[in-house]
C-alpha cells in the first residue's frame, strides 16, 4: 500500500465511530423492513428480491463507483470523511471478482423484477 492509500485508510476510519455505524445499521435496517412489508402488503416476493439484491450490491459498489460512496457518506453523516473513493491501482483479479458479485446482482434485480410484473 503506498502512501496514499494509508493515509485514506486513516482519515476513513479515524472517522468511523459508533454514530456511524449505528446510523449505517439502521438504514440498511429501514431498507430491508421497508423490502419486507412491501412484500407483505403486496404479496409478491419479486419486491423482496430486488430490496435484498440491492443491500448485498451496495457494500460491492462503495468499493469502486464514486456515486455509491457519496451515498454511503450521506448516510454515514460524518463531514470528516474522504470525500473521494481510495485511489488505487487494482489488478486484473480485482476486477474479476467485482464482475461476477455485480453480475449476480445484476441477475438478481432482473429475476425480481421480472417477478413483480408477473
Amino acid at each position: 500500500m503506498n502512501e496514499e492509500q494509508k493515509e485514506w485508510y486513516k482519515r476513513f476510519w479515524s472517522s468511523f465511530g459508533v454514530r456511524e455505524f449505528l446510523r449505517f445499521g439502521c438504514a440498511f435496517f429501514i431498507w430491508e423492513f421497508i423490502g419486507l412489508g412491501l412484500y407483505i402488503w403486496l404479496n409478491n416476493i419479486g419486491i423482496l428480491i430486488v430490496f435484498m439484491s440491492v443491500y448485498f450490491s451496495f457494500p460491492i459498489l462503495t468499493a469502486g463507483w464514486q456515486p455509491a460512496y457519496s451515498v454511503l457518506r450521506k448516510i454515514l453523516g460524518n463531514p470528516n470523511m474522504p470525500e473521494k473513493i481510495m485511489p488505487s491501482k487494482k489488478n486484473w483479479g480485482y476486477y474479476i471478482s467485482l464482475a461476477v458479485r455485480l453480475a449476480i446482482s445484476t441477475m438478481m434485480i432482473y429475476g425480481g423484477i421480472k417477478l413483480m410484473f408477473q
